[in-house]
């Protein structure tokens, strides 16, 4: 287990048992709960169990009959009752002091939180003052850091599942010609650099499936691969498969050609039971990129979509050799389209990493039923299902099961967009007459034509406001563009959106989480009328953006006009000492409520404008610093040197609008980077104008 995973998982139990002991429920089903949680945490039930002693009560976290190999108490003394925490090893496991850290942290909070009747609902705690002044500072701290990055807490709670540990299977020559195929580790290692992916997968690599049997009972895995390349004749072990199934690991094989597929009947759902999917080698590691994601899609789409609002592509088709093609090329198109977004709204490091994982999600469904199943549990959060024609319905292959499942989503959900795929041109006839949106499948331009249609249909970087009828009437690609046309959209346009939930969607794709989920729930029929909806969502969209605003430095280019009383950065670059602090304090000003801890108090922040240091290395261009600077020692002629160089055209335009925008005086300040620093104390000591 990596360290910061380790910790992400002490600190999730420990918030699971805060919850737990804040429920009304029996002690012996809350002790239960407690005992469950930190298990799960510890480890597998056959390596870890944990039980506890209260009163005449003792419970463990599972019925697991094994010999303990060692036992760990951890004593409680609640109201003079003794009480007791075990922590069982079996098996060959071992209690590592982080592990005893946190049943010793878990154990304070049972003591805390107990008494000799249960839970504290309505009692208060006795806290010391100088404690109460600590809770009051983490408070205060908690709060900045909340008011800093609202959304950052709804990201963090996405793609929770994700790949880390990959199982291999291949033979010798199979494992040597992937990885002299440029380095096939390097390869997918460059893949996830690319796209800005965190938590690059370790692969561990076995010749055969005792091997893999072996190693299966020993480390835990999140996925097998089974690579099926020269030795035609070798089929996967049942009993290599029982083992991934035994331990709760999807298990896929890698085909090294299409003619492959033949040799294990995956013809109507015969295929062995246990494999998860199977796809075939296109001779890129991309392959392998889209097996790990698509696995993490599956198992963090409902997460994802409950704690985020996140949206999902299904994709019906059948053939491992199309969906080894198509996958990377789909995957490519949705991270490109998140990438740009993200470029285009944030330039922090952090919050581009995390926006990634509110990409959309794709689902891949190879029977109608499972197609079925998955658009009835997700038809309220899809982008689009894309189809192949022909794939198995009720156990046989079905030609024209495409066009059958489409139809059914034409008469359930009309609005959703649809795209049919086939290799075979009779049925772009077919798709013509139905008005089903069409792609030939062995196109040679195919990765274009797919994203033309994702663009066109669904995509992030700008909404198209359209009539009912599909009509495009204005587009807009920032928040500021979404609500000035929103504020006169035709009603006809505000209906069809707000009933399609096409706002929230749009809102959410782009990472505006707090937004998206409070419009989500409000569609047109809990409003009086249209109008009402209208101000309910621009009253959201303003609430927030002056919340996510204040206190914080707004480039100006981002909002395009001065509102609020608000910082604002008019040049790109690195800002001095006094606007450092400028900002700080503004920052605080707008981060708590004074008058929660001082009575009478309202402080605000003045319109501070801020000009970084990219103005003065446009400046600096165009003067000679070895004649006019560096030998000069009068303070008067260096400054004449700067100010016959005009500014920048693009500083002045927002200079004009911030002339026009202001009734107030303005009083001009100079702000050195160094001025803070120990060694140039004067360095920031210049006029005020």
């Amino acid at each position: 287990m990596q360290p910061d995973h380790a910790i992400d998982k002490y600190l999730s139990c420990v918030n699971q048992v805060i919850r737990v002991l804040r429920q009304d429920k029996p002690i012996d089903a809350v002790l239960w709960q407690i005992a469950f949680v930190l298990q799960k945490t510890l480890g597998q039930p056959s390596e870890y169990n944990v039980g506890i002693t209260y009163n005449n009560t003792h419970v463990t976290a599972n019925d697991i009959q094994a010999e303990a190999l060692a036992e760990f108490q951890f004593p409680i003394t609640i109201d003079g009752v003794k009480a007791v925490l075990y922590v069982y090893t079996l098996e060959v496991a071992v209690l590592g002091a982080n592990q005893k850290s946190l049943a010793v942290t878990i154990s304070n909070l049972v003591a805390f939180s107990f008494s000799g009747k249960g839970i504290k609902n309505d009692e208060e705690v006795v806290i010391s003052s100088s404690h109460k002044r600590k809770m009051k500072r983490n408070k205060l701290l908690s709060n900045f850091l909340e008011q800093s990055n609202p959304d950052t807490g709804v990201y963090n709670e996405l793609m929770p599942n994700k790949v880390k540990q990959i199982l291999l299977i291949s033979t010798l020559y199979d494992a040597y010609s992937i990885a002299t195929n440029e380095g096939f580790t390097e390869e997918i290692l460059k893949e996830y650099r690319k796209y800005q992916i965190s938590d690059v997968p370790r692969i561990t690599g076995v010749s055969n499936c005792e091997e893999a049997m072996e190693l299966m009972g020993e480390r835990t895995f999140d996925m097998v691969v089974m690579i099926m390349n020269v030795d035609k004749a070798r089929k996967p072990e049942l009993g290599c498969i029982a083992a991934s199934e035994l331990n709760n690991v999807p298990f896929y094989i890698l085909l090294n050609a299409e003619s492959d597929e033949n040799l294990y009947a995956f013809d109507f759902g015969q295929r062995f039971k246990g494999i998860e999917m199977v796809f075939v080698q296109t001779g890129s590691t991309r392959v392998m990129l889209s097996m790990i994601k698509l696995l993490e899609d599956r198992l963090n789409v409902e997460n994802d979509i409950q704690k985020g609002l996140a949206r999902a592509i299904l994709l019906v088709d059948d053939s491992p050799m199309f969906l080894s093609k198509y996958l990377p090329i789909l995957y490519e198109t949705i991270f490109k389209q998140t990438h740009d977004i993200i470029d285009s709204i944030s330039s922090d490091e952090l919050h581009r990493v995390l926006r990634l994982r509110i990409r959309p999600k794709v689902l891949v469904a190879e029977t109608y039923e499972q197609a079925l199943e998955y658009y009835l549990k997700f038809r309220n959060n899809l982008f689009c299902v894309i189809s192949d024609v022909e794939f198995p319905k009720a156990g046989e292959l079905n030609p024209n099961a495409g066009f059958e499942f489409l139809e059914y989503i034409r008469g359930d959900k009309p609005e959703l967009p649809t795209l049919l795929q086939s290799a075979d041109m009779k049925n772009s006839i077919t798709a013509l007459e139905n008005k089903f949106s069409f792609i030939n499948k062995n196109s040679l331009n195919l990765k274009k034509e797919i994203g033309t249609y994702i663009s066109q249909n669904f995509s992030f970087m700008e909404f198209k406001f359209k009539k009912s009828n599909a009509e495009v009437i204005a587009t807009a690609s920032t928040l500021a563009e979404f609500t000035e046309k929103l504020e006169n959209l035709p009603i006809d346009s505000l209906m069809y959106h707000s009933r399609n939930n096409h706002f929230s969607l749009w809102l959410m794709s782009r990472g505006e989480t707090q937004i998206s989920k409070k419009i989500a729930p409000f569609q047109l029929e809990n409003h009086i009328n249209v109008e009402d909806l209208r101000k309910h969502i621009l009253s959201v969209i303003n609430k927030y953006t002056h919340e996510i605003n204040a206190g914080k430095v707004i480039d100006y280019e981002q909002v395009n006009s001065f509102k609020g009383d608000y910082t604002y950065l008019l040049s790109h670059g690195a800002i001095g000492g006094k606007a450092r602090g400028i900002a700080f304090v503004n920052s605080i000003i707008n981060s708590f409520d004074f008058k929660e801890h001082i009575h009478g108090i309202d402080i605000k922040s003045t319109e501070t404008y801020f000009i970084g240091t990219g103005e003065y290395n446009y400046v600096s261009r165009f003067i000679n610093f070895e004649k006019h600077i560096y030998n000069e020692t009068e303070d008067d002629k260096i400054q004449s040197v700067f100010l016959q160089v005009p500014l920048s055209d693009r500083l002045t335009v927002k200079l004009r609008k911030l002339l026009e925008h202001t009734q107030r005086p303005l009083a001009v300040r100079s702000s050195g980077l160094f001025e803070d620093s120990l060694s140039m104390p004067i360095a920031g000591l210049f006029k005020t104008y």
